[in-house]
């Protein structure tokens, strides 16, 4: 069935990619800013590279130019200013159906006399928010589309960069550098937000299909450690998500059905006579389609889901710039035992349904400022919602289901974000702020129990608690650009938990030395604390009758952080880039008695992973190598490949040294693509891609123990002694698209997961029907055909 809808859908797509040729033209606008202040630049000046004749225009009063009748297709455009560097935006994918808006940001020289010209293409290695020294990254929507294996997953494609792995096709994880993803901070709009993906489980930071739309997004910054002052809550990386706004003079439409879903997209402006714009996605699920015709998707379920994104902007004249956004998905799935395969992954036992169901909600409003021309104000006030419920029940002799066991849990946030940034020369930029969260959290874990001796079924409890805290963080940070070559990035940040007055203060600071024109040597520090999930402050030890929640003056995580990098770009946007570091984690909560359990490796598992009688005595390390070479998209052609070298070890309360959960020890990407620009406006892009990684760890299960305890038993004094083998997958995707005179585009994508059908290992799972174990495999061979109308 799948291999006839490729085939119907390419002849589709070749017979109406064979009109005439001829020429299409599209337009280019945007505003140019000042990267500190972000203030306009007026009459800067805009020109078209490789164009003949010349293209070009100035920038008006407010920074905003246009280019007209520009030729569609792949185009580079130069920026320059007195006084700045010149900066150059490749890559800009011009299309019949949709105009671009660029906001790009020119960097003012320390001194009139400096000239320094950023090369074509090499804008990509500089990150959106320039307090960012070391170990940053920009993520841009197009490699989000384009690279294999990403399914158009932003998380998923930021496992391609150094030091970041997953090695599990089943869920989004992103490890940074061995460490749980737990301590991943996302942050959408600025505001610090809740797992965004579907299906996510409680105190997870990852999931199978993310409720983020690459469509609507900006460019992004992704950090992997030292990260600047303005981030706190999080020990492993950040991923700060930024939204696009809709196209401000025109609508454009979208419609695209693949493998994540059946979506819409609207875009345009409410009125002609200002700037203000709307942006709206809506996508509903499509993979019950591809498992009704045979696929396996690596789970005995069909996922059902769909999700809602939007932006809105209005300006004024007077009062500033609002926008109001907003997220969210809905997801459901169950694991009926008449459907089980001993092939796939199910976490209902023989005789068992399960059904599980999860939400995630996002929604913001923000107000710009601009006190004067280099100085401005930025509030935001959201609430974000989390949540997620399992039923399992037992199926009778006569058929009948009899619920045996429940689970729900719920995360309200209450957020306000509110920052000051003053450019006070060409030589220092300050910016200081606030975020304050306001948490409020409930759980219920019920279990069908029987009275010893009258047998008389009741409801037993293992969890059942909620409660509420604040968490409010203050931070200052300082650019100083001490000459054209030397440039430092300070800062502290401070963050206090009203629940039980836990308090830390955290120095951050970052140097740049530019060695030469195309070399950089950076060297940054930073501590960071993260509070533990809220959940394990509530939680109630089930054995004490007086329900005493003996987690609730649990500290702060803390990891010192030491980097050190070099970066080098060729012509033609070639880069090469490496980083050292070492991490240092201390006050890591561990039980009281001694075990081997420790905080470090929450996350591992799909279930909570709460312990009571926790105190901040445990400590670990993490230390590795990385390695980037890559070349931009340039003369039709990309490539990617990177090289990470880790070791995460951990001690819990027994004083033993042992591997984390994440401890794979090595990850090794390759990947790249070419486009072949064919007649009729029609272009044919190949891009491939694999992934080898050392497995994740896990702990073996006691058989003897588990069959007298009728579950899954951990020999927990040999936690994390196996690994799983060596992870390799190997993903082509084929792409045609089609540009047509009449403001329409079309894109046909066939994308085949793991094309060699290499069996990965998932996990180990425990049959308590039989008391045995046996490894269960992530995806095999998975194509997905996707198709994209632009209007």
């Amino acid at each position: 069935m799948v291999h006839k809808l490729i085939f119907i859908s390419t002849l589709l797509f070749v017979s109406v990619a064979t009109s005439g040729q001829t020429i299409i033209t599209q337009t280019i606008r945007g505003t140019v800013l000042d990267k500190e202040s972000k203030s306009p630049l007026p009459f800067a000046t805009v020109m078209l590279l490789d164009s003949d004749p010349i293209v070009g225009t100035l920038t008006d009063t407010l920074g905003s130019f246009t280019l007209s009748k520009i030729p569609i297709g792949r185009q580079t455009i130069k920026v320059s200013f007195q006084g700045y560097k010149s900066g150059v935006v490749s890559d800009i994918q011009l299309s019949s159906a949709k105009e671009i808006v660029l906001q790009i940001e020119l960097e003012e020289n320390v001194t009139e006399l400096a000239t320094v010209t950023i090369r074509a293409g090499n804008t990509k290695d500089k990150t959106v928010n320039d307090m960012i020294g070391i170990s940053g990254r920009t993520f841009s929507t197009n490699e989000a589309n384009r690279f294999a294996g990403s399914q158009n997953d932003p998380a998923r494609m930021a496992r391609n960069y150094a030091g970041v792995s997953g090695a599990s096709d089943q869920r989004n994880d992103i490890i940074v550098r061995g460490n749980s993803p737990q301590g991943l901070l996302w942050r959408i709009e600025g505001i610090p937000v809740p797992n965004p993906n579907h299906f996510a489980g409680q105190g997870s930071t990852g999931g199978p299909i993310s409720i983020i739309n690459y469509k609507l997004l900006s460019n992004s910054d992704f950090i992997t450690g030292a990260f600047p002052a303005e981030y706190g809550n999080a020990v492993s990386g950040i991923f700060d998500i930024r939204m696009r706004d809709g196209n401000n003079k025109k609508m454009e439409r979208t419609i695209q059905i693949g493998a994540l879903g059946l979506e819409a997209i609207i875009e345009g402006p409410f009125s002609k006579t200002n700037n203000s714009s709307y942006l709206v996605a809506y996508r509903y699920s499509t993979l019950s389609i591809l498992a009704n015709a045979g696929v396996k998707l690596g789970f005995a379920s069909v996922p059902y889901y769909q999700d809602l994104s939007f932006k809105l902007n209005f300006v004024t004249k007077k009062t500033g710039t609002f926008k109001l956004f907003g997220l969210g998905g809905i997801s459901s799935t169950e694991f009926l035992d008449s459907k089980s395969d001993s092939n796939q992954f199910s976490p209902a036992n023989k005789g068992e349904n399960v059904r599980f169901g999860s939400k995630t909600g996002i929604v913001g409003v923000s107000h710009t400022y601009f006190l004067s021309n280099n100085a401005f104000i930025k509030t935001t006030i959201a609430t974000t919602y989390e949540g997620n419920g399992s039923q399992r029940d037992t199926i009778q002799t006569n058929n009948k289901l009899k619920r045996i066991g429940g689970f729900g849990y719920d995360q309200q946030k209450y957020v306000l974000s509110s920052f000051f940034n003053k450019k006070i020369n060409s030589k220092h930029t300050i910016q200081t702020g606030i975020v304050l969260e306001n948490v409020i959290f409930k759980t219920k874990d019920s279990l069908l129990l029987y009275k010893p001796i009258t047998g008389i079924p009741f409801w037993g409890y293992n969890n059942d608690f909620s409660g509420n805290t604040m968490l409010f963080q203050a931070y200052s940070q300082w650019k100083h650009k001490i000459n054209e070559m030397l440039t430092l990035n300070s800062g502290v940040h401070l963050q206090y938990l009203t629940l039980n007055n836990t308090f830390a203060i955290e120095p951050r600071v970052a140097i740049n030395y530019r060695v030469t024109e195309n070399q950089t040597l950076s060297i940054g520090y930073g501590l960071h604390n993260q509070v533990q999930p809220y959940g394990m402050y509530f939680y109630k030890d089930k054995y004490n009758t007086t329900a005493v929640e003996t987690n609730k003056s649990l500290g702060f995580t803390k990891s010192n952080q030491l980097i050190a990098g070099y970066d080098l770009t060729f012509n033609n946007g070639f880069r090469l880039k490496t980083e050292t570091y070492y991490q240092h984690l201390s006050s890591v909560p561990v039980e009281v008695q001694s075990s081997s359990y420790s905080v470090m490796n929450y996350g591992a598992t799909f279930y909570n992973q709460y312990r009571d009688s926790l105190v901040n005595k445990g400590t670990g390390y993490n230390y590795g190598a990385e390695i980037t070479l890559e070349k931009f998209f340039t003369h039709n052609y990309y490539f990617l490949m990177t090289a990470s070298l880790f070791n995460s070890k951990y001690k819990g309360s027994d004083g033993i040294e042992r591997n984390t959960a994440f401890n794979g020890n090595y990850v090794v990407n390759a990947l790249g693509g070419y486009e072949l620009k064919w007649k009729n406006n029609v272009s044919f892009l190949i891009d491939a891609k694999f992934t080898v990684a050392g497995g994740l760890r896990f702990t073996p299960i006691d058989l003897l123990a588990s069959a007298k305890n009728n579950e899954a038993t951990y020999k927990e004094n040999e936690a994390n002694s196996l690994q799983n083998a060596v992870y390799f997958k190997p993903d082509l995707k084929l792409t045609v698209r089609k540009s047509y005179n009449n403001q329409v585009a079309l894109e046909w994508a066939l994308d085949v997961q793991n094309v060699v059908n290499y069996q990965n290992v998932f996990l180990n799972w425990y049959d308590k029907n039989t008391n045995t174990e046996h490894p269960v495999y992530q995806n095999g061979r998975f194509p997905t055909v996707q198709l994209k109308l632009e209007f």
